[in-house]
């Protein structure tokens, strides 16, 4: 039995769950890229077409929408998915935060480092499976919960809510207008955007990225339809605006 007197010391870092909110993301839009290139390359017909390899019975798909609807469709849902994530890790990280404030007795059997981590592992799942099942917790509340986060970073996870909630349960239309907002990178030579190929820039003027704030209205009733290039810059948001103020409200609360 070890001596109940030695400390075991564990440190739990959430920013464990910004790199798994990262990598998924990442994830997400590369998968929505491979399905565009086809479409423009003219393979996504035939793939979809084509039966699964070793399949005996083949069961035959009508043919495919315009390529417009199915892009449409492919971004909407790369679009749900990515907030999807987002709101798995708002789940993480108010379990994370319970679970800090709460008193904890180790069982007798675990002893050492790793039983302990596996422990407080185990915890931890427990924890966010009733927050992610919570249905009296929506969206919105699970936001509120870091009420001390950039007005901008809050603005933007709302709007995404409610465009998920419009692609999701509303047939793809928006109950009111949505101000769909996000960060967007632009490349900078001295004070002048960078906006296409070849653009000249004033000679001896040095490149840096630069961000600034986009947004537009989509309007109610309107059919929800997100490019390509706007999921570029959601998950920009969501990975390098969004979810590290909630992490860094976190850690304040902590402190």
């Amino acid at each position: 039995m070890a001596d109940p007197s030695a400390g075991i010391e564990i440190k739990l870092d959430a920013g464990y769950y910004s790199a798994v909110l990262s990598q998924r993301l990442a994830g997400y839009l590369a998968d929505l890229r491979a399905a565009l290139r086809s479409i423009e390359d003219g393979s996504y017909a035939a793939k979809a077409a084509a039966s699964r390899p070793g399949a005996f019975l083949h069961f035959g798909l009508s043919e495919p929408a315009g390529t417009g609807d199915i892009e449409r469709r492919l971004c909407n849902r790369c679009f749900v998915n990515m907030v999807g994530e987002l709101i798995t890790y708002l789940d993480r990280m108010i379990a994370f935060r319970q679970l800090l404030g709460r008193s904890l007795a180790l069982p007798q059997t675990s002893s050492t480092p790793e039983a302990v981590r596996d422990f407080i592992g185990e915890l931890m799942e427990k924890e966010y499976r009733e927050v992610a099942s919570d249905t009296r917790l929506t969206n919105p509340k699970k936001l509120a919960a870091f009420r001390d986060i950039d007005k901008f970073a809050n603005e933007a996870a709302l709007a995404y809510f409610s465009v998920r909630r419009a692609l999701e349960h509303r047939d793809g239309r928006a109950d009111s207008d949505i101000n769909f907002r996000y960060g967007r990178l632009k490349l900078l030579a001295g004070d002048t955007e960078i906006v296409r190929s070849g653009q000249a820039a004033a000679p001896g003027v040095g490149l840096s990225i630069g961000m600034d704030h986009a947004s537009r209205i989509i309007p109610a009733m309107s059919e929800v339809s997100i490019g390509e290039d706007e999921l570029e810059h959601v998950m920009f948001t969501i990975q390098a605006l969004i979810a590290p103020e909630i992490h860094r409200v976190l850690n304040d609360g902590n402190n």
